[in-house]
């Protein structure tokens, strides 16, 4: 979990999302599948351990079970290898995610409130499957439409038995047929499972404003889809004729979790898209392969940079003044029934001294301070103040 929450890991992903971005914002031309693929697996960068993938075989964080020290060198030890950096408090992590998961619980409640209303509300709409286009038909058969009274918004939704939700206000054969294919269009993509994942994301990462801009950008990139094969189906200018009109009587949205015709803040450059030719071009892979450089170098640099911070053993053991002879004893004990399995225990006394048993000699605090950069053990984990 500490390799999550490493200053290095959050670092890389914040890259990882400014140049996922970047490349959707830029890459007009390319596919929309493949642009919100791009959104999506930026978004998710947090989860990928970058510098293992980069680094192996790192000299990181060392986690010792019995170790002693004298002046005449290292003696015995036992230890197992950590590279997980330099760590964000696990306290405010923790917290921070605490409050990104009740808001995705908060949401998902709100959502499942908002269908179970509209099911009560709303009549069946099977009277609408005729507006269907014959390439569509597959996935009609396994979608319930329903009419919502006194509304004018246009939704789909559910992850395993998709539902789509026209208001009672959206009259016309031609306004019927574009919000009925447009959202089967949806469905055949599982764009509700998508935008499923997106708010989950953006919950969770609430803190991170470019995962909110990468969320908007997937949404977008599914209505880019959604209407590329809208009008191949029904024909360019009836569908942006009639896509156009909806827009302008589509009322706000009420569920985060449905999929709906869009936003009407992109509807210009929405209608500047349809009829657009997409191919992923010889300049769209270059832009990749870039980015991808930049994000590998990147991780390098940090995953060296945390290696050269920390000390060794070595280094430390030669902070220890001159002509004196001291024992030093840690001991963690692993006991998962206990609540102190964190806790870590030391001592170290001049051994010229006994006497001063339990005493740390003051002498010595820039050599403790030194091995506990390199055992990765922080203040509040038991670590004695010098």
């Amino acid at each position: 979990m500490n390799e999550f929450l490493s200053l290095s890991q959050v670092l890389v992903s914040l890259l990882v999302n400014g140049v996922g971005l970047s490349l959707a914002l830029t890459m007009r031309n390319a596919p929309p599948r493949f642009g919100l693929f791009l959104c999506l697996f930026s978004m998710f960068a947090i989860f990928v351990p970058w510098t293992s993938l980069v680094v192996s075989n790192v000299d990181g964080n060392v986690r010792f079970d019995s170790l002693v020290i004298s002046d005449q060198g290292l003696s015995t030890f036992v230890t197992t290898v950590d590279a997980s950096g330099q760590s964000i408090g696990p306290n405010v992590m923790v917290a921070m995610f605490a409050v990104g998961l009740t808001w995705v619980v908060l949401t998902v409640v709100r959502s499942l409130r908002i269908r179970r209303r509209w099911r009560a509300e709303s009549t069946r709409g099977d009277l609408f499957e005729s507006h269907a286009h014959a390439e569509l038909s597959k996935v009609l058969r396994r979608t319930t439409i329903r009419r919502l009274p006194g509304k004018s918004l246009v939704f789909s939704t559910g992850l395993l038995s998709a539902e789509i939700w026209i208001g009672d206000r959206i009259r016309g054969d031609a306004h019927i047929r574009t919000a009925l294919n447009h959202e089967l269009c949806h469905i055949a993509y599982r764009d509700q499972l998508t935008l499923f994942l997106v708010v989950i994301l953006e919950r969770l990462l609430w803190w991170n404003p470019l995962v909110w801009l990468l969320g908007q950008q997937a949404r977008r990139q599914m209505e880019y889809a959604c209407d590329a094969r809208c009008q191949q189906l029904m024909g360019n200018r009836l569908y942006k004729n009639s896509l156009a009109e909806l827009f302008l009587d589509q009322g706000p949205r009420e569920t985060a979790l449905g999929v709906s015709l869009g936003s009407g803040a992109d509807i210009i450059n929405r209608m500047e898209r349809i009829g657009m030719t997409y191919s992923l071009t010889k300049t769209h892979v270059l832009a990749l392969i870039i980015g991808s450089a930049l994000i590998a170098a990147a991780s390098t640099n940090l995953a060296a940079q945390e290696i050269e911070e920390r000390p060794s053993l070595v280094q430390c053991h030669k902070l220890l003044p001159k002509n004196v002879q001291y024992d030093l004893k840690i001991t963690s004990d692993i006991d998962t029934r206990g609540e102190d399995r964190n806790t870590i225990r030391m001592t170290l006394v001049d051994a010229t001294k006994p006497s001063a048993e339990d005493e740390i000699p003051k002498e010595a605090g820039e050599f403790l301070k030194c091995l506990q950069k390199v055992i990765g053990v922080g203040d509040d984990e038991g670590w004695p103040e010098v």
